[in-house]
């Protein structure tokens, strides 16, 4: 092709040249060469395309997309008349090019060459002579609707309007020109008599629904409707063209003047309830998009707001169950109701056998918890029956002690119940779970809710369907953040006894619950408060479960440490001693999380770390003890001085934290330091019976010095392996 580019290029500069130099009759003579040069180039063309279009196996797409690639290279160049493609190539040739080209992304100069070439599709037709109006076109195979150039050259090739040709699935061309808003095409087709409501038989939709699927044109649905598109057709989903609008527009509310405005007569009254096969109204969808304006123009036309859907939903459902409402939507829904003479019914219950209050109560954004108050006051005041249990047993209540935030959300409900004088039982149980309010408060921990139920009179003994009381509950949380000791304090305050010692449907007690879960201030609370200790096995074999062993990985290991410690003496002080086996098994306890691996000479250059000791002597441990002066007592002197609960206090405090470096030797130190008199007690019995009991107690201490925790306890497995196989 460079060489024709060199040519013609040629010809246009001596051309212009001699026109300015010559006489007319030589510049005539000249420009007649010029013509039959270029014809003669041009027939050249064609004759190459010919023998191109010669080797192509029509059946193999990969060949036919090569002829399109090198048709590129020649339509490029192409800038004078332009040839009978119908003469290069065959009907059938050519459909399968433009279908190819319809597919490229830069299949339009294909298209724009065939249609600048004057060329007009043929009908192809039947035995008697008619139109074949089912026949899949190159139209018909552009893959996605944004393609609009190309599909604007073909319709210059397929430009026989009266022909509505259809594929397999039943997309015409009109339905194509229609989900491209071609205008001025969709007004060709109409003006021959095209019907403005065929049907696209997949999927059911008319003209309208498949311009509203789209970035709407209003002038192409007000052609429509002028020509008599029905507005009440519905689709294989149920959808009218009014339900399309309600579900992708935002506020088109000209779209739905429209509608009601312009639809023929014969299609009044304008079907503004109808439903679609989830039982959806318009109203429903609109609500979905929370949608202010839509809502209340679909009110005025007559909508019903207290039909429901496939789920039992009313409008009023919908907007409680979502979180992006304004903030007065729900109170604009009110008054035009009140307005059309339309109450709202309230206490609606859709499947689950949730209320509109219910909803409103579950489903919340933290950023809009306001709006949900006002909600909740509003649907309350309007009144919404704050005693309605869904099919699970569930009341409002329950959904307020279930949430997520303790939001100051249940003095609203009980302050407007009190004004609108309506009674809530406190007490309520859910069907399955047997949970009542105050069992979700405590779960949840959400202290003020639980502050508030109990100074209400809810009951703090009663159990759910797995035979816990609150109290279990609270006993039965990985971490303490205080909230037995509030329980407790508001009980004292109300004058409620709570059973302390109440016993599930696992035998487990709250004081067991809270051993087992590592609950130590839980523990000293409940054995205070007279909790009895019978029954209670230390280390209970949770410590060892899985759940557990993630828990104690992410603690601090001086925590740990302590805090199993300080549990056991503490038990030991109420009656359960433990045994040897169990003292093997707070060691076994401590060795599976590396609390024994000693940290070799740490002990020995800490004190040279000049900015270690500096920060050490600043951490105190209690009053008039720093973490220097501790580092440097003998365990015997800092048993003295700290029980395990101050060790556990300190290591709770995070202070290490603030050292500079070494933390995880100095934690490992400490842990060795605190726990020795327990290995030390533990360990002299088993250390005498392995010696027979030969050597004095002071001999043995003098060894012990010398040792340390893993080879004290190594002692006791030693001894509890000789007592087995004496057995």
């Amino acid at each position: 092709m460079s060489t024709f580019r060199r040519l013609r290029t040629r010809l246009h500069q001596d051309r212009i040249s001699v026109l300015m130099k010559s006489s007319r009759t030589q510049a005539t003579k000249l420009i007649v060469s010029c013509v039959w040069v270029v014809k003669t180039m041009d027939w050249y063309i064609v004759q190459t395309l010919l023998r191109l279009r010669e080797n192509v196996n029509w059946e193999i797409e990969e060949e036919r997309i090569n002829l399109l690639r090198k048709l590129d290279e020649y339509i490029i160049e192409w800038k004078y008349s332009l040839p009978d493609v119908g003469y290069i190539f065959r009907l059938e040739e050519l459909e399968l090019l433009l279908s190819d080209s319809s597919c490229r992304r830069d299949g339009v100069n294909f298209i724009e060459f065939v249609a600048r070439s004057g060329y007009t599709d043929r009908p192809k037709l039947d035995e008697d002579g008619k139109p074949l109006l089912r026949r899949t076109t190159p139209l018909h195979r552009m893959p996605t609707c944004d393609r609009e150039k190309k599909v604007r050259q073909l319709f210059k090739i397929y430009n026989k309007f009266d022909f509505n040709y259809a594929d397999d699935h039943g997309l015409t061309h009109f339905h194509i020109a229609c989900i491209l808003r071609f205008e001025d095409i969709v007004t060709e087709f109409l003006e021959a008599g095209q019907d403005p409501n065929c049907i696209y038989q997949e999927t059911g939709d008319s003209p309208l629904h498949l311009i509203l699927k789209k970035d709407c044109s209003d002038d192409v649905v007000e052609l429509l409707l002028r020509k008599g598109a029905n507005p009440n057709l519905a689709n294989a989903d149920g959808l009218t063209p009014l339900h399309i609008i309600c579900k992708n527009y935002s506020e088109k509310i000209d779209l739905v003047d429209m509608l009601f405005e312009l639809s023929n007569e014969k299609y009044h009254p304008l079907q503004v309830d109808a439903l679609d096969k989830l039982s959806n109204t318009p109203l429903h969808l609109a609500a979905y998009q929370c949608r202010r304006n839509l809502i209340e123009l679909l009110l005025r036309k007559g909508a019903d707001p207290n039909l429901v859907d496939a789920k039992g939903q009313t409008s009023l459902h919908i907007i409680c169950e979502r979180n992006d409402y304004d903030e007065d939507l729900v109170e604009i829904l009110f008054q035009l109701s009140k307005e059309l003479n339309r109450p709202l019914q309230l206490d609606v219950q859709d499947e689950l056998g949730n209320t509109p209050l219910h909803l409103a109560l579950q489903f919340f954004s933290r950023a809009r918890v306001n709006v949900q108050k006002m909600t909740v006051k509003l649907l309350l005041r309007k009144g919404a029956s704050p005693n309605c249990p869904n099919k699970d047993g569930s009341y409002p209540l329950h959904c307020i002690c279930r949430r997520y935030d303790d939001d100051g959300l249940v003095e609203i409900f009980f302050r407007v119940c009190d004004e609108k004088h309506q009674l809530v039982d406190t007490d309520v149980r859910e069907n399955v779970s047997g949970m009542t309010p105050l069992h979700w408060a405590v779960q949840g921990g959400h202290k003020n809710v639980t502050r508030y139920l109990l100074r209400r009179g809810a009951d703090p003994n009663l159990s759910n369907a797995e035979g816990s009381t609150p109290l279990h509950v609270i006993c039965d949380q990985w971490f303490d953040t205080g909230f037995a000791k509030l329980f407790f304090d508001i009980s004292d305050e109300t004058k409620r006894i709570l059973q302390i010692n109440a016993v599930d449907n696992e035998g487990r007690t709250p004081l067991k619950l809270a051993v087992g879960n590592f609950l130590l201030d839980v523990v000293v609370l409940l054995l205070d408060r007279g909790a009895d200790p019978s029954g209670i096995i230390f280390p209970p074999a949770s410590y060892f479960d899985k759940e557990h062993l993630m828990k104690w990985r992410s603690t601090d290991k001086l925590e740990l440490v302590s805090g199993v410690l300080a549990i056991a003496e503490r038990l030991g002080k109420s009656g359960c001693e433990l045994e040897r086996i169990d003292a093997e098994l707070i060691m076994k306890y401590f060795a599976k999380f590396g609390v024994n691996s000693r940290q070799e000479h740490f002990e020995e250059v800490w004190h040279q770390d000049e900015m270690f000791t500096s920060k050490a002597k600043e951490i105190m441990v209690k009053p008039n003890l720093s973490l220097y002066d501790l580092l440097q007592l003998q365990p015997a002197e800092a048993a003295k001085l700290l029980t395990y609960m101050d060790d556990f206090e300190f290591a709770r405090s995070k202070k290490l934290c603030q050292l500079p470096g070494r933390i995880r030797d100095c934690t490992a130190f400490l842990c060795e330091k605190v726990s020795r008199r327990f290995f030390e007690f533990w360990s002299m019995d088993p250390f005498m019976q392995l010696t027979h009991y030969r050597l004095p107690l002071l001999c043995c201490d003098m060894i012990f010095e010398h040792l340390t925790n893993k080879d004290l306890y190594n002692i006791c497995s030693a001894a509890s392996g000789q007592s087995s196989s004496s057995c």
